[in-house]
């Protein structure tokens, strides 16, 4: 989980965000979405929402080790954030990659 909050950091602050689970959903419908985080404990129906409409897009989605809690602390926030939704394609792009050389 550390590593990934490393990643959350860097990606956090060199490219574009939106979280919220609306918010989330109303850029994956648009199209704007590269990258969807999830928390392991948002709700099931949100969870398999967001996945479904993930799919659509073909937008890679990262399910992040931590709860709720803990993804809010990641990306600086002092509250609870269950889904971050990642626009911006190069940093998407480089936090996949890095977490895929972690990952072998």
């Amino acid at each position: 989980m550390n590593y990934m909050s490393a990643c959350l950091e860097v990606a956090l602050e060199e490219g574009k965000y939106v979280i919220g689970y609306k918010q989330a959903l109303k850029t994956l419908r648009g199209g704007g979405a590269k990258l969807v985080i999830l928390a392991k404990n948002i709700p099931d129906q949100m969870q398999s929402e967001m996945e479904k409409y993930a799919a659509e897009t073909k937008t890679q989605v990262i399910c992040f080790s931590g709860n709720n809690f803990d993804l809010g602390n990641a990306i600086g926030k002092f509250f609870n954030v269950g889904t971050v939704v990642i626009t911006d394609v190069k940093v998407s792009q480089d936090m996949i990659h890095l977490l895929a050389d972690a990952n072998e």
